[in-house]
């Protein structure tokens, strides 16, 4: 961070220094937030190269088997056995 050189007692500043302080404040939180957004950003990319690795030694995914066609015309037991089968 960088340091700024501040009068001892506030109460003394000029408005210009005051607006200096606040533009040099907002100026170093911006710089702040570019650089967690910046560590963000590679941490993020990182774990998604990682993702990636890891994902192409996997096998393929299976597709899941198809459902048998529904039965129309079924009372309730007739429905009931197809269900159990």
């Amino acid at each position: 961070m960088a340091s700024t050189k501040r009068p001892a007692i506030a109460g003394n500043s000029s408005p210009a220094q005051k607006k200096l302080d606040r533009e040099r404040a907002l100026t170093a939180g911006m710089a702040e937030m570019r650089v967690a957004a910046e560590k963000q950003r590679l941490k993020s990319e990182k774990l998604r190269q990682l993702r990636l690795e890891r994902d192409a030694g996997l096998p393929a995914k299976k597709k899941p088997a198809a459902r048998k066609a529904a039965a129309t015309g079924l009372n309730l037991a007739e429905t009931q056995k197809f269900a159990k089968k």
